[in-house]
Parts: C-alpha cells; structure tokens; sequence
C-alpha cells in the first residue's frame, strides 16, 4: 500500500509518527513492553533510509533491533515515496522498471533469524496494521536462498532412476518420494543424506535447455519470489553480495530491485565478502561431473576410464588435504594455510588432465552445460595452483557437514564492498550489537571499506545501549592469580581446571564455558572426569544442536562448548547463570592477519588497531550468551591471566563489556547467586 502525501516534509512527519504509533499505542495491546531506546533506534533507522544514507546502528541486548529496523522499514515503505537518485540506481533497466513498486531487502547472516523473520516477526506486524486499518492487504515476505538449497525436478527424477532403492535406508527413501511433490526447500525437508542433496539440488548449470523448464517447480518458486507484491526480501550476506556481483558484470540480478537494504548481524558482513570475492573448490563438484557424465548413453570406453581416473585422483587431492589439516594443532582444525607441495601441485594438474580429455571426448551440441562446468573447474583449480599475492590460500573444514574445501580469499574484501554496495545511492542500515567498543566504529568502518571514498561521505553512526540492569544483575568474576594460557603447561591445565570446578560449585551448575580451543576442551573435561562434580556435564563438539536441547532441558547442567556457541544462541532464564569465558578469544594468526599487519608501522599499532579490537568484539558476542531479558542474573568469568587485574590487556577487557561490579573471590560468586536466584533455583 503506498500512502500518497502532499509534501515530502509531511510524508517524514507522518512516517514518524507511525513509528510512534506502533511502538507506544498498539504494541502494548498486543503484549510488547514499551521501550525507549528500541523506539529511538527505530527513528534513527527511518531518518537514514530517507537521506538515503549508510547507518552503523549500534543495539545493545535486548533493546528489539528486529522490530526497530521493519517497522522503520514500513514506514518508509508506506509514507515516503521513492526518490529519483534510487530509481537511477537501476536506470540501466527497462522502463517498465520505473513502475515495479521496489521491495526492501532484510540480509542476515543466520538462517534461524531469516526463517523468525519471515514466518513470525512481518506475519505479526501485518496482522496488527490490517486489524488496525493502516494496510489494506497483508505484508508479503519471501526467503531468497541459493539455487543450490533447492529441488530440481529434472536431478530429481534421474536420480531416483538411477538409485537403487530397494537397497536404501527406508527414512531416506521416503524423503527422496515425497520430494516428488510439495515442498522443494531442502532447508525444510528432513532425512535427505548429504550425498543425496547433492545429487538432486538445482546446479550451477540449470538453464533454458531444460526439457521440464516449463513443468518445475523451482521456476515457478523464483517467479512467485519476484512478484510485485513481495514487500521484504530476506537472504543472507553471501546472497545479497552475489546479486551486486551479477549486477556490476552484467548479469541478471538475483534480487528483484530494492529501494533500501537492511543489514542485521552486520559483523558478519566482512567474512561473507571475503568468501564472495574468492574462489573455493570442494570435492562434491568433481563428484558431480562424473556422475553427469555417466549418465551420458554415447559416452566411449576410453571416456569412461578417464572418468574413473577423474574421480580417483580428485578424491586422492582430497584425501591428502584432510591428512595436512589433521596434521595441524586442533586449535586451528578447521581452517589451516595451503602451501601446496610439489605432490599436491602433481595431482592437481592430473584432475585437469582428466578433465580436459573428458571435455575433448564430449559432444558439444548434446553436453554444453556439462562442458561449461569443465571448463570453469579447470578455471578454478588453476587458480589454487598459480597463486597470487592478493589473495590468502587455505583448507577449511565445513563442521556442521564434515566437509573440506579448497579456498581462496581476497586478503582486503572492503574495496569489493565500497566499490559494490556503498557507491549507489540505495540506503543501507547495518545493525548489530557488537559494531563499536565504547562508541568508537572505526573498526568496523575499516573492514567494510566505509572509512575513504563514496560510502563515508554517506556515513552515519548511532549507538543505543542496552536497557538492561548489569550493574544490579551481574557480576564479573576475575580471579586474583592464574597461569598464562599454555595447552602444553600441566600447570596451566590445573589452574583453569580448579577453577572451573570451583565457580560450577558456587553457581550450582546453570554453566556456560566458553572455549578457543577444542584441544584445550578436551583436556579439561577429560581432567574433571577423575573429579566428581555434582551436576551433568555436557560437551558441544559433535552434533552441537542435539547437545544443546539437551543442556536447555536439563535444570543444572555445564556445557563446555566452542565455535558457534560464541553468538546466535539464546540461553534465557536460569539456564546459564554462570558464563566462563576460559581464553581471551583472540584470532589464531593467519595469512589475512599477517597481510595486514603490514600495514601498520609497528606491532604495537597492529595489535592495538586490529587485533584487540576483534578480540573485543567476540568477547562481547559471548558475554551476549549471559544476559538475554531484563530479569536475567549472571556471573560472567574470565580466566585468562592476561585480562585480569594487572594483565596486558585487563583495561580492555573493562572496555569491551558493561560496567558491572568485579570481584576475585569465588565466596563473593556464591552469595551473589544465592542473593539473585529464588529458592528453586537450587533445588
């Protein structure tokens, strides 16, 4: 609906007013508490889409940056019609271009706020504008993902052609069955094997020469996808990059156009850019030329021994990088450097020998999708084999799918990201509660490329703090004396040990610990196994979300966790009570880090502009696991010697997180929770 004012001046009146509207009248109503600074975050987010300008919207915990940012958005969507600067932004296109009402597009880095979007957050909203009459018709959202997180119907029928299912896990089965019909979002679909996705996603080479283009349901999925009415796009970083790369070489946009962009998780933003901007290799799309070729009838005897020898020395390469990354110290596992070999260097040119012979034997006119993916994997691994300076090499391991890739990341993604998305004239709004340490954003300007050019003259910054009551509700334990952090010190092992031990005691469970190093984990849970503790300990290093509805379900269980337990996950109530953070989480040195720290005159400049700054935010994103509502009590503890009073970096630390009282005795621990929980919390 689009709300026809009579001035410009009038139409921001009205829009604020709206917002104003929402958040004190009707909220209420509809059970939302009335909060300040969430409603004054709202109205700066409304002033930048309309000045067409780049906001760092810091929000802290609990302020409700969700509602903040789509209500601003629908206000500016509804009372503030669309300048001619955006408009030009798509000039390139067709005329009819100009009378498409523009969506808005909502990116975030995890898909359980997508979904909350989408399916709770905008159906919420609409329902209160239409039982209020202020909308006319509901809001319209839709879930942009990756050709790759969907059915083709074309893979689909020839795999279950060529699959012997008789033979197959019967749950497997019947998941592959019903993908016949219904649901093509392999996101929301149960009991698919890995193997099998990748045998029956949408490829990279899904064209006009399909014979079913007509008949399939993807098709139809991206036509309903693009349709005028949809208000919001919702996608993640990675999609939202890749639309601006298609845009800025010519291709066809992923997204349908938009009059502004919405960034939530926006620390998130400089990591998808690297990977956006770089090339990675995994052996999957190997195993994916084989099988498409197979299934070719005219294929020669000759072709198809080449074929084999493609898929034993493609899973040969693989299986040699798995034993460098394992040969590497646990804490770094999961993503280590590649300075290829003169071994690995040989096998790599004996995949693209393969390729190449199985490209000469192939028909043109009958495989000109399968020859195109030849040609850009041959592209692809020569990249990994002549090696530039701009750009970083490494093995990662994919933790959720047990995966390996090749990957070649641009040292310096902020220039892609000045170049793609700050010089238009779209708004952009990013927002996340860890952009600033103490008001100060220059970080955050530095990795987005915002600090020079087009998007700082654009630039705005805002930072509203969390409402809620650390000073009464926390307390922040820092113990008087510990050992510096050393996986090999027994000494070490002991202190942090006792420690733990200590604190899980005081706080009777309810405990989150917090590690850097899966290594160092194991050696503490391993060393508490001789010790008895009188509480469940569980430990997040494999099938993560089955451990964590098991700590969340029981009363006073300890979690030793790593990795994504840092930030996203959400432990309200007395679940966690007491938050160890075990080390200082710095970054693990990389070829990133030590291409940058060129850049500065001294270490001690690096350190302090880059390398403690990072360090801050992800100490606040961990802190963020221990406070999630306004009635949350919790002690929060650091043991690392180099935080504590008198180490290196203890001012820092204070920097980074809310003031909040701080002792170093755990008795000082136990009667702060005995004071702040009810009596059945001990129980």
């Amino acid at each position: 609906m689009h709300v026809k004012m009579e001035s410009p001046k009038k139409s921001l009146s009205s829009a604020h007013d709206f917002i104003d509207l929402l958040f004190l009248d009707l909220l209420p109503h509809y059970g939302k508490p009335v909060r300040e600074s969430q409603v004054e975050l709202s109205h700066q987010m409304l002033d930048a889409m309309v000045g067409r300008q780049i906001a760092l919207c810091e929000a802290g915990v609990g302020i409700g940056k969700t509602f903040s940012y789509l209500i601003a958005a629908i206000s500016f969507h509804l009372y503030v019609p669309v300048e001619y600067p955006i408009l030009m932004t798509y000039s390139h296109l067709n005329d009819f271009s100009y009378h498409t009402p523009l969506s808005i597009v909502i990116s975030t880095s995890s898909i359980a706020l997508q979904q909350a979007i989408v399916d709770e957050y905008i159906p919420f909203l609409s329902q209160i504008l239409l039982e209020n009459r202020l909308i006319k018709s509901p809001l319209q959202a839709v879930l942009r993902k990756g050709k790759g997180n969907y059915v083709c119907e074309t893979r689909l029928i020839r795999h279950l052609e060529n699959k012997n299912l008789p033979h197959q896990n019967p749950t497997e089965k019947d998941a592959l069955i019903r993908l016949r019909v219904g649901n093509i979002d392999l996101g929301l679909t149960e009991n698919v094997s890995d193997y099998d996705r990748r045998h029956i996603c949408v490829s990279g080479s899904c064209g006009k020469n399909c014979p079913l283009q007509f008949a399939c349901r993807y098709s139809h999925h991206l036509m309903a996808a693009k349709s005028p009415a949809i208000l919001f796009q919702v996608c993640n970083h990675n999609y939202l990059l890749a639309d601006q790369m298609h845009r800025q070489c010519g291709k066809s946009p992923l997204l349908s156009n938009f009059k502004a962009v919405i960034i939530d998780e926006a620390h998130k933003l400089s990591e998808a850019a690297r990977q956006m901007y770089g090339e990675s290799l995994e052996l999957p799309e190997l195993d994916e030329i084989v099988q498409s070729a197979m299934l070719i009838n005219t294929l020669s005897k000759d072709c198809m021994i080449r074929l084999n020898k493609l898929l034993d020395h493609s899973h040969q390469l693989f299986a040699h990088l798995d034993q460098v990354i394992q040969s590497t110290d646990e804490e770094t596992l999961n993503s280590v450097d590649f300075d290829p070999t003169h071994e690995t260097l040989c096998i790599m040119q004996s995949v693209i020998n393969d390729l190449q012979h199985i490209d000469a034997f192939l028909l043109h006119s009958y495989s000109k999708n399968l020859k195109h993916q030849i040609a850009k994997l041959i592209e692809k691994i020569r990249i990994f084999q002549f090696r530039k300076d701009a750009y970083v090499y490494c093995i990662r391991r994919n933790e959720r799918e047990n995966r390996l890739s090749l990957e070649a990341m641009p040292y310096d993604g902020s220039q892609h990201l000045s170049s793609d998305l700050w010089n238009s004239q779209v708004p952009y709004i990013l927002t996340s509660g860890t952009l600033a340490i103490r008001g100060d954003f220059q970080r955050t300007q530095n990795v987005l490329g915002l600090q020079t050019g087009a998007g700082s003259r654009r630039l705005i910054t805002s930072s509203v703090p969390s409402s809620f009551d650390y000073e009464n509700n926390c307390l922040l334990y820092l113990p008087a004396e510990i050992p510096l952090p050393d996986l090999d010190s027994s000494e070490y092992l002991a202190g942090i040990t006792e420690q733990i031990q200590k604190l899980v005691l005081a706080t009777h469970g309810h405990t989150l610990v917090l590690f850097n190093s899966y290594r160092l984990m194991g050696k503490v849970r391993d060393t508490l196994q001789s010790d008895t503790l009188p509480f469940p300990i569980l430990v997040g290093d494999k099938d993560l979300q089955m451990i964590i509805q098991k700590f969340k379900n029981a009363p006073n269980a300890v979690l030793f966790a790593t990795g994504a337990c840092w930030e996203g996950m959400d432990f309200p109530g007395d679940m966690v009570s007491s938050l160890i953070i075990v080390t200082l989480p710095f970054s693990v040195p990389d070829q990133i880090r030590r291409q940058e720290q060129l850049k500065y005159p001294t270490l001690t400049d690096y350190i302090l502009s880059s390398v403690v700054p990072d360090m801050q935010q992800k100490l606040r994103q961990g802190f963020g696991r221990a406070i999630r509502t306004e009635t949350d009590t919790c002690v929060i503890s650091i043991l690392d010697a180099r935080g504590i009073q008198g180490g290196r970096y203890y001012h820092h630390v204070l920097d980074a997180l809310p003031t909040m009282p701080v002792t170093n005795r755990t008795e000082i621990v136990s009667e702060f929770i005995r004071a702040v929980k009810k009596p059945s919390y001990f129980s």
